[in-house]
């Protein structure tokens, strides 16, 4: 029988914080040598915070499907930090020599903040797909201070990268805070990853705002065939208001491996502003494709 984590609170859930190499968090998982899918973990509650290194994780080391993570909240969800190394957030594995598919992470939510390098993580090194990561807010969807949302096929990993879905009022990645999907090239004893990078999808009513970069890392939107790869790259498709990407921030959808690379789509029913920015779909050195469309459009 599945183990299934589920907090049920009408208040605040509060999780924080790490001790003696010990993160404070939930996780569900199916071990090494084990035959069989993981639990959810599903958290209701009026506002959730995740704080100092403290994570929500599903995965799968043995032959089954990781868990999904559900937070359904009415308030605000906070996601902060890192502690001694460790970065907090949510995430969603298959392991190496696994086979089976990653769960999905899944907000619903009032507001929802990213910060200081924590991260939404969905990923595969086994054989099977990456999970899809999905955020949707009646408000602000904002990542500050290199916070990031992946979904990637890792080094020996083979299956599909999982889809980033963004639903709100407003979508703001500063400071080098990223949306990203990628297929990765070779690292250490593990060959490159075989399989689709995903697609990242912003559909915001009012505006999207993507500007500055942070320890070396530009804010944006990426999806990334790796060299040595065998996979087409993601699309980045944006339907917002109005659009501003500024300060060295960068759409980007690129291939070094065996495979496309995805387009690039903005549609803002209003204004557009691009300024010392950049939108790129591209082919570059070793890889072999097509490099995608890039629109930008304003009506």
């Amino acid at each position: 029988m599945r183990a299934m984590f589920n907090v049920n609170v009408t208040g605040i859930v509060d999780i924080t914080g790490e001790k003696n190499g010990f993160l404070s968090g939930i996780s569900s998982s199916v071990g090494t040598g084990t035959v069989g899918n993981g639990g959810n973990i599903t958290i209701n509650s009026g506002n959730f915070s995740l704080r100092d290194g403290a994570i929500l994780t599903v995965e799968t080391s043995g032959q089954g499907n990781a868990g999904n993570v559900n937070v359904n909240v009415t308030g605000i969800v906070d996601i902060t930090g890192e502690k001694n190394g460790f970065l907090g957030g949510i995430r969603s594995l298959v392991g190496t020599g696994t086979i089976g598919n990653g769960g999905n992470i899944t907000i619903n939510s009032s507001d929802f903040s990213l910060r200081d390098r924590a991260q939404l993580a969905a990923s595969t090194l086994g054989q099977g797909n990456a999970g899809n990561v999905t955020v949707r807010a009646r408000n602000a969807v904002s990542l500050t201070d290199n916070a990031s949302i992946f979904s990637t096929v890792e080094s020996g990993g083979v299956g599909k990268g999982g889809n980033i879905d963004i639903l709100a009022a407003t979508l703001s990645l500063i400071d080098g805070a990223q949306l990203a999907t990628f297929t990765r090239g070779a690292f250490g004893n593990q060959p490159a990853g075989q399989g689709d990078a995903g697609n990242v999808n912003v559909n915001v009513t009012n505006a999207v705002n993507i500007a500055g970069e942070k320890n070396g890392f530009a804010s944006g939107i990426r999806s990334l065939v790796g060299t040595g790869t065998v996979g087409n790259g993601g699309n980045i498709t944006i339907d917002s208001g109005d659009f501003s990407l500024r300060d060295r921030a960068r759409l980007t959808a690129s291939t070094l491996g065996l495979g496309n690379a995805g387009n690039v789509t903005v549609q803002a029913q209003n204004a557009v502003s691009i300024a010392y920015a950049s939108i790129l779909s591209t082919v570059e050195s070793g890889g072999v494709g097509k490099g995608g469309n890039r629109e930008h459009l304003s009506f």
